[in-house]
């Protein structure tokens, strides 16, 4: 499985397309308000929710049965002088979907 990992000069998300989302048992609700999405997928905050996209991918897919078995690799992306355009995507989180949709609340 191939991730890319972006930064800018504050902070860095390791994106999970949502096919790979998919494959590792997770969803956009699975990670932290810290964490932002988009159609494409996930971008997995660096401190804490890409440790748990890189456990899942190391107990679904490495650890799985032989024919499913890949490695993981990362691409790096740097915003060096700007900050990210991912900043501006909607945040991952239960929370913040409670927030933005109150009808969610009222199903909990």
């Amino acid at each position: 499985m191939k991730l890319t990992m972006f930064s800018d000069p504050g902070h860095a998300w390791l994106f999970v397309s949502s096919a790979q989302l998919y494959t590792l048992r997770l969803t956009i609700n699975s990670l932290t308000r810290w964490s932002y999405y988009d159609r494409a997928g996930v971008y997995a905050e660096e401190d804490c929710d890409a440790f748990l996209v890189i456990a899942a991918h190391k107990r679904i897919v490495e650890d799985g049965p032989p024919a499913g078995r890949r490695k993981l690799t990362i691409d790096y992306v740097d915003y060096e002088e700007e900050s990210a355009y991912i900043r501006g995507l909607p945040r991952c989180g239960v929370y913040d979907q409670i927030l933005k949709n109150p009808k969610i609340a009222r199903r909990a």
